[in-house]
C-alpha cells in the first residue's frame, strides 16, 4: 500500500463549489445592504429637505393664519414637489401644520406634521 498525499480532483471541485456558494451569499447580503443604504440615503435626503421647506415657509407664513402653498424645492442634486398647509384645530390657540413632500424622481413620499400658536 502506498500512501498519497494532497487532494483528488473530486475533493477540490467540492471545496471550490463550496467556496463559491459562499461568495454568492455573500455578493448577495453586500448587495442588499448597499441597495438598503441607499434607500436610507434617499430617505434622509428627503427628510432633511422637508425640514428645510418647512422652516423657511413657516418663517415666510409668521404672519399669515391659515395658508395653503406649494413648490418646488432643490437640494442635494434632487427635486423636490412639496405643499404646505396651515390648518385649524379644534383647539382655537393651535394651528395644525403640514408639509408633504415627494421626490420628482423617484416617487418617495415624506409627511411632516407640526403644530404652532395661532396669531
Amino acid at each position: 500500500m502506498s500512501s498519497r498525499a494532497g487532494f483528488s480532483l473530486i475533493e477540490i471541485l467540492v471545496a471550490l463549489s463550496i467556496l463559491a456558494i459562499a461568495g454568492m451569499a455573500l455578493m448577495a447580503a453586500t448587495q442588499q445592504s448597499t441597495r438598503g443604504a441607499q434607500i436610507i440615503a434617499s430617505r434622509s435626503v428627503l427628510a432633511l429637505a422637508g425640514e428645510n421647506v418647512l422652516n423657511s415657509e413657516l418663517i415666510e407664513q409668521s404672519g399669515h393664519a391659515l395658508v395653503s402653498t406649494s413648490g418646488q424645492y432643490e437640494m442635494a442634486g434632487q427635486i423636490f414637489d412639496w405643499s404646505l398647509s396651515i390648518l385649524p384645530t379644534p383647539d382655537a390657540g393651535l394651528l395644525r401644520v403640514q408639509l408633504d413632500i415627494a421626490e420628482v424622481t423617484g416617487g418617495r413620499t415624506h409627511q411632516i406634521v407640526t403644530f404652532r400658536r395661532a396669531t
